[in-house]
């Protein structure tokens, strides 16, 4: 209101400064036209009392100067004077096209207002949509978040129950198979150490059978070498018996005798030992293959002790060589009594061993019979042993298939519950993925929400603005009312002032000839008065009182005539004023809305504008009231006080320096 009330005091304020400008050059005029009247009155009364001509002629030549000065300074106050009624044509032309402006902003406001309003509503519309949508997914995400967990949980219930069954139901069975398998280890190893302690046994009876069989064989080789011996000792004896007949007679019936019975003893020997031996090598070597047979070509290469009785043999066979070896002269009854006690002890030695041999060869079948039976029971025992170990073997062979199928229903069992906790981690996975989704989705509802409420925000303050912008449009469409109304007025005034600048204009034309034929005059008058001050130079004549009053004349007709441009000039410069007045008018009311436009934007609420117009209209009829008022007079005019010409000279300067030329043509004429 402050800087709206300073406008109005600034443009009072040039107003009053244009009034008195104006007013200052019509009372200089006024002052010069009573000076000039003065002037003429003092100047007759001079030409009257004085009777210089030299004096006259100036004071003529002055008054034409002055007169020439007024009518140019008149000419340029009109020539401003035309050009402030152009400005303010073209100040009216810019009011229009401000009035057309303001038209269309306001139906601009308006058609923001109604979009801004259809905006409104097509958001409250969508969010109330946006809302029920969001409460929708809400549910259906609650909804399946709950049927997710429960199903999560039935899965996980049902595949750890399947989990304890199989487990519970393998565990007794995984057990009984172990300790089923650690018996048969046991068993298996218990046979085989058995086995092993039998195989040893085997062959040390083995062993011990091929040394008896050795040791018969080599008995058999010495009894073969004694006959062998015995036989050459009978050639020998045969040969050497040459002494006596008797005795050597009765020693060959007697060594006959012994020789049949060694013989006898010998074959009966042979005929007992022949089948012992062939029995016992049969058995031998039966044995012995059986036993290669059974070892794989095991050998035994052990020699038991030789019997003390081959070295009884030995001594006597050195013995008897030795009485062999004995010198011939000894012979006679010695060498006889001495081959017969040789032959008796061999006899007797030989008898002592065929029994000694006969006892052994009855112990040793003895023990080879013991060894049979043994070897019987002991392959009697290796047969069931070995029944025994291929049953054991089968049963072996079933209990690895068992553990075999055990095994892979252990590995399938793993597998499938490493494939079960695969599942498991897959649903933990998936329920984890589900729970991050939820959040996202709850995190998007908190957003949606936040928006939601930002929105709500900005709809209660786009609703506040719209309630401003409704009262600012009322506020507005109130002041183009009275706008409007204004501008009807003011476009009657405008017309009424077009015509009177056309009259104005013809006034000017007429008084611009009026102007030019004074000139004429005036310049006339001059040639004249220069010719007057010739002649009068040349010759003075008696005439020259008439003179002065034809002069006289002239000035005072000069002077009407110069006092009837004044009040015409007068009475222009008063219509200017008015026209002046309304281009201030004109000015504030087209600043009008655009202050209107800032007071409201800083008090909403005020919609006072157009009261303030009425200064304007008071200052507009005052005006009016001036220009109608009539003519200034010269006494009106010094008492408003004096201005020189170079005041109302610098009249447009004024005018332009205080904001009237400030506003160019928009190429817009008014009623053309």
């Amino acid at each position: 209101m402050d800087r709206r009330s300073w406008l109005w005091r600034r443009k009072s304020s040039e107003k009053s400064l244009g009034e008195t400008e104006s007013s200052g050059s019509i009372s200089s005029h006024s002052e010069r036209f009573s000076d000039e009247q003065a002037f003429a009155a003092h100047s007759s009364q001079s030409l009257e009392v004085t009777s210089k001509v030299v004096v006259a002629e100036e004071d003529v030549n002055d008054r034409v100067e002055t007169l020439s000065e007024r009518l140019s300074a008149a000419l340029l106050n009109i020539n401003a004077k035309e050009e402030l009624v152009k400005q303010h044509a073209k100040v009216a032309e810019e009011a229009v096209t401000g009035w057309e402006k303001a038209e269309n902003e306001v139906s601009v406001l308006k058609k923001q207002l109604e979009s801004a309003t259809e905006r409104n509503s097509s958001l409250e519309n969508r969010v109330t949509h946006l809302d029920g949508a969001l409460k929708e997914c809400l549910r259906q995400l609650r909804q399946s978040r709950e049927e997710q967990e429960v199903r999560i949980n039935e899965v996980i219930a049902e595949k750890t129950r399947e989990w304890e069954l199989i487990n519970s139901d393998l565990r007794p069975k995984l057990d009984a198979a172990e300790r089923q398998n650690s018996a048969l280890k046991s068993e298996l190893l218990s046979r085989v150490a058995e086995l092993e302690v039998r195989t040893i046994e085997l062959d040390l009876s083995t062993k011990a059978a091929e040394t008896a069989s050795k040791q018969n064989l080599e008995s058999i080789k010495k009894v073969a070498k004694l006959e062998a011996e015995i036989r050459r000792l009978k050639a020998e004896a045969r040969k050497a018996a040459s002494a006596s007949s008797f005795c050597i007679e009765s020693f060959t019936d007697s060594q006959s005798d012994a020789g049949e019975q060694t013989l006898a003893v010998e074959n009966s020997a042979r005929n007992e030992f022949d089948p012992v031996l062939t029995r016992r090598e049969s058995r031998t070597f039966n044995l012995v293959k059986g036993l290669n047979n059974w070892r794989n070509g095991k050998t035994l290469g052990k020699n038991l002790m030789v019997p003390s009785l081959e070295a009884d043999l030995m001594d006597d066979f050195l013995e008897m060589e030795r009485l062999a070896g004995l010198p011939d002269a000894e012979a006679g009854s010695s060498r006889i009594g001495a081959r017969a006690m040789s032959d008796q002890f061999r006899e007797n030695q030989l008898r002592s061993e065929l029994d000694a041999m006969i006892n052994r060869t009855s112990e040793l079948e003895e023990e080879i019979e013991k060894k049979d039976a043994e070897k019987a029971e002991l392959e009697a025992a290796l047969t069931q042993f070995q029944e025994q170990l291929g049953k054991s073997g089968s049963c072996l062979k079933v209990t690895e298939v068992r553990l075999k199928e055990i095994e892979s229903r252990t590995t399938e069992l793993e597998e499938q519950i490493e494939k079960k906790e695969a599942e498991k981690a897959e649903l933990q996975v998936s329920a984890r993925q589900f729970h991050e989704q939820l959040d996202k989705s709850e995190n998007c509802l908190k957003e949606a929400e936040k928006r939601l409420t930002e929105l709500e925000t900005r709809l209660s303050v786009v609703e506040k603005l719209k309630g401003g912008a409704e009262e600012k449009m009322k506020a507005t469409e109130s002041q183009l009312r009275d706008a409007a109304a204004k501008m009807e007025s003011l476009r009657d005034k405008v017309k009424s002032l077009e015509e009177e600048l056309g009259l104005e204009r013809a006034d000017k034309l007429e008084k611009e000839e009026k102007c030019r034929t004074l000139e004429e005059e005036i310049s006339r008058m001059r040639k004249e008065v220069e010719l007057q001050q010739n002649a009068e130079l040349l010759q003075v004549a008696p005439s020259s009182d008439e003179l002065k009053l034809k002069q006289v004349q002239e000035l005072a007709a000069a002077a009407s005539k110069f006092a009837e441009c004044q009040k015409t000039i007068t009475s222009l410069g008063q219509k200017l004023k008015s026209l002046a007045s309304l281009e201030d008018f004109l000015v504030e009311s087209d600043e009008i809305p655009g202050l209107m436009n800032e007071e409201d934007s800083e008090h909403p609420q005020n919609t006072d504008g157009p009261n303030e117009s009425d200064p304007s209209d008071s200052n507009l009829l005052n005006r009016e009231s001036d220009y109608t008022g009539g003519n200034s007079t010269p006494e009106k005019a010094r008492e408003r006080g004096g201005t020189n010409p170079s005041q109302n000279r610098n009249v447009p300067s004024e005018k332009s320096r205080h904001g009237i030329g400030k506003f160019p043509s928009r190429g817009r004429k008014i009623g053309s």
